[in-house]
């Protein structure tokens, strides 16, 4: 999975409170999203959700990250419509005159 993607994957994790409903969503299953946070946990040295038999929740660090992963998917979504948008242009010959 590459980082891109990895942002999208937390976000729903935290989202959701739930590594099954987040996989659910994403397609993949339930064990890539447990493993995946656990090594991105791991990489970073810190514990970012809390587990219960209830769900996950965001630590207080694992919050910071959510909310600057959260604008950092913004701006991925900003740069995707715009480039498609421009696309569009392109293609129906569109001029900004």
């Amino acid at each position: 999975m590459d980082r891109v993607q990895a942002i999208f994957l937390f976000i729903r994790v935290v989202e959701t409170g739930s590594f099954r409903k987040a996989a659910e969503d994403l397609g993949i299953t339930q064990p890539t999203v447990t493993k995946f946070v656990a090594s991105m946990e791991k990489r970073l040295g810190t514990l970012l959700l809390h587990r219960s038999t209830r769900g996950v929740t965001p630590t207080e660090i694992g919050k910071i990250y959510y909310e600057k992963r959260k604008g950092i998917a913004r701006e991925i979504e900003e740069v995707d419509d715009l480039a498609s948008l421009m696309q569009s242009k392109v293609r129906g010959g569109g001029t900004d005159d």
